[in-house]
C-alpha cells in the first residue's frame, strides 16, 4: 500500500499514475480501505493469476 500526498491510497508504489486508487486516508480508515471491495478484488485477481495491469510483470506481492 502507498499513500499519496493528497491522501489517496494505491495498492502498490509502482502505480505512479494513481490508476488504481482504492480509497483516501482522509475519508476512510486504513482498515476500511484494506477491506473495501475494490482492494479485495485486486488481491483476489493476484491470487487467481489475473492481476491488474500494473501487477502483470511484478513478483513482489
Amino acid at each position: 500500500i502507498t499513500i499519496r500526498w493528497n491522501g489517496d491510497v494505491v495498492p502498490c508504489c509502482y502505480d505512479i499514475m494513481s490508476e488504481y486508487v482504492i480509497g483516501n486516508i482522509r475519508e476512510n480508515s486504513l482498515e476500511e480501505i484494506w477491506n473495501n471491495e475494490r482492494y479485495n478484488n485486486i488481491r483476489k485477481g493476484i491470487e487467481i493469476g489475473h492481476p491488474v495491469e500494473i501487477c502483470g510483470g511484478c513478483y513482489e506481492c
